[in-house]
């Protein structure tokens, strides 16, 4: 039996074979995510209190489209988990897994065994538990975090985020936050999910409310996860907020106000009778009242920003700043808001912070990192001397990566010190945050470069190409004219074939109905011609015989008839066999990936040419007899743009070639 797809007026055709997919128990999915507080799944089961901290609760595919949004996973699952709160009770919180391409020519085997884990937690800064990453990540808001898991799930590397802020949404909360991290790592080891267990490599990763949980799941791990030493390796962490009470003075009546209700709100909700009496301190009336605080409840981080932006926080409070020294407040903010005190990191910590933060002042910091140091801690630290507080998320991510690299791939030792501290002050101020191989350590780099990478960089009115891809020019290659042999080739012997198909639609200037009804009509088609079980056709590109850009009509989509693509010169075919699994993963939904990836079934992804109005006489498309390629001719290359990183294959010259 077969499954064939349809890839519709693009280039060089290959049929490749699918891997298997684990199967595995994992509950009703629901087609379309609900936020947490009104979902049933993000509920503990009966008897959940007496399970050991990261023991697994609940498992299920993430609902929704989650998995085609990261177009680089092959699986996405939510997983609820028992961990412990601020003050050492149990309680629960969820992580989303996305597990990367798997199989033995995947770039996680290649480069990691499929053993890399990066525990990624993500900035999401609430005290609204329905902003909790494992539901934001279907918005616009989270657009960033999924353009980085995909670059990372590119890499091969398992990505988990926590939700870390618990149930409650305890923003700033450093213990709760540490404990669910470090927990929601035990929870995945649990699992069968895909991941080598043999010799599993795990990293942390966050920026400044990330590595609020990252920082303080490095200072715990020595007492509450000794369990997890040897596997987690090591933690980059920017943007550090040592002390949630100078955060709090540092950004009142400023931009990043918003925060701080957030903030308030979060760390006290760990401490109800704490909570209680901080609002019962709030202003009834005027401008600065208790109804505007308490409404950050309901905001995720951009709702907060935009509401407080400039407000000076401690406005709403009777007694202003003089709250937070009071006892009872005092108390819990230098226990749950004041790093350092509960344990010293240890494996190894890469940290980075702007010197000009004006959110996190970095005198805090630099004490926090001092006070490691003096008790043998492992770090380097670099401080940025550009950038305020956002810009150096983007300033320190090729660093950042290139360390989360070195030590997921068990080479840190081989470009970094592995016992003490390095300290540096550094001008990073380039804005490209795509992954790269710049600043990366020489042996990742030289992994990586087993496979080129093809870079689309899509700014605001063009598409500007990088690539680091070298062509060369070849005259003596014999193209055969098959005009009056067109039953010659065929898909069994030559790897292509020519049929006649006549369009039900005039393809000249298209409604996209008319599109619409032109590719269920070609799908038709290709199934009956192939015999398939089914065919799904999910992408066309009309080009032109012309190499200029100077009539693209830039108003429409390229590749559109109006804003035509320009001829490709070069040899190649759409999708290597790691690049069809992540299209099609890509394209099916859960249940079609359960069927179709079970290893039992035959997938092809067919590209189909045609010209729309007379004979291609111009530039005539030219294909290579599949059987006459050697092995070695096929040079994969990643093409990355910001929606999706595919892979594909360029050809290397070889006379044993036949051209048609």
């Amino acid at each position: 039996m077969t499954l064939h797809h349809v890839f519709t007026l693009l280039s060089l055709w290959l049929g490749l074979a699918a891997a298997a997919h684990s199967h595995l128990h994992k509950g009703a999915v629901s087609s379309e995510p609900l936020p947490p507080s009104q979902d049933p799944w993000y509920t503990a089961p009966e008897g959940w209190e007496n399970k050991k901290p990261g023991a697994v609760l609940r498992l299920r595919f993430a609902p929704g489209n989650l998995t085609r949004m990261a177009g680089n996973s092959s699986a996405t699952y939510n997983i609820l988990y028992r961990t412990t709160d601020s003050q050492y009770k149990p309680t629960w919180a969820v992580t989303t897994l996305f597990v990367p391409q798997l199989g033995p020519n995947s770039t996680s085997a290649a480069l990691f065994y499929q053993g890399a884990l990066l525990s990624y937690q993500a900035p999401y800064d609430t005290a609204d538990v329905d902003a909790s990453p494992s539901y934001l990540a279907y918005s616009q808001v989270a657009a960033s975090s999924i353009e980085l898991i995909n670059d990372a799930l590119s890499f091969g590397v398992f990505i988990s985020i926590p939700d870390y802020e618990g149930p409650l949404a305890s923003f700033t909360a450093g213990v709760m936050s540490g404990h669910a991290t470090l927990d929601s790592i035990r929870a995945i080891l649990s699992l069968d999910l895909g991941l080598n267990m043999t010799s599993p490599r795990v990293a942390l990763w966050g920026y400044s409310g990330g590595a609020l949980a990252s920082e303080w799941a490095s200072e715990l791990a020595e007492h509450y996860a000794p369990d997890l030493r040897g596997t987690v390796v090591g933690a980059a962490i920017g943007g550090l907020t040592p002390n949630i009470l100078a955060v709090l003075y540092a950004i009142s009546g400023k931009e990043a106000a918003g925060l701080a209700p957030s903030s308030i709100l979060g760390i006290t909700s760990q401490y109800p009778d704490v909570q209680k009496y901080v609002i019962s301190q709030l202003k009834t009336s005027g401008k600065y009242n208790k109804a505007a605080f308490l409404a950050a409840k309901k905001y995720n981080l951009v709702q907060a920003g935009d509401a407080f932006e400039g407000e000076d926080i401690f406005d709403f409070f009777k007694n202003g700043k003089k709250l937070f020294t009071e006892p009872c407040v005092k108390r819990v903010i230098d226990r749950d808001g004041v790093m350092g005190y509960h344990g010293v990191p240890k494996w190894p910590i890469f940290a980075y912070q702007g010197i000009n933060d004006e959110v996190s002042p970095i005198t805090n910091t630099d004490k926090l990192i001092e006070r490691y140091c003096g008790d043998g801690a492992n770090i380097l630290y670099q401080r940025n001397t550009v950038g305020t507080h956002a810009e150096n998320y983007v300033l320190n991510s090729d660093a950042a990566v290139g360390w989360l690299l070195a030590v997921l791939m068990g080479q840190y030792a081989e470009s970094y010190k592995t016992e003490g501290c390095t300290i540096q002050n550094v001008t990073l101020n380039s804005t490209d945050v795509l992954l790269r191989k710049r600043g990366m350590p020489s042996k990742v780099s030289d992994l990586l470069g087993n496979a080129p990478i093809k870079i689309l960089l899509l700014e605001a009115d063009q598409e500007a190409r990088r690539s680091n891809l070298e062509y060369e020019v070849h005259s003596n290659i014999k193209v055969i004219d098959l005009r009056g042999q067109e039953k010659l080739p065929s898909l069994g012997d030559h790897g292509f074939e020519i049929f006649i198909h006549k369009p039900i639609v005039d393809l000249a200037v298209p409604s996209d109905e008319e599109m619409n009804k032109y590719l269920e009509d070609l799908a038709v088609t290709v199934k009956d011609h192939l015999k398939a079980e089914a065919v799904l056709a999910y992408s066309f590109r009309f080009r032109r015989e012309q190499l200029s850009q100077d009539a693209r009509d830039t108003k429409n989509p390229m590749g559109t008839y109006l804003n035509q693509d320009t001829p490709i010169l070069v040899p190649h075919t759409d999708q290597t066999r790691e690049g069809a699994l992540r299209r099609t993963r890509r394209h099916l939904n859960e249940t079609e990936i359960e069927k179709y990836l079970d290893g039992s079934w035959r997938i092809r992804i067919v590209n189909c040419w045609r010209p729309i109005r007379s004979t291609a006489d111009e530039r005539p498309l030219a294909m290579c007899d599949f059987y006459s390629l050697d092995e070695k001719d096929l040079q994969p290359a990643e093409r990355a743009s910001r929606q999706y990183v595919g892979e594909i294959y360029y050809a290397h010259y070889n006379p044993m070639q036949k051209w048609y």
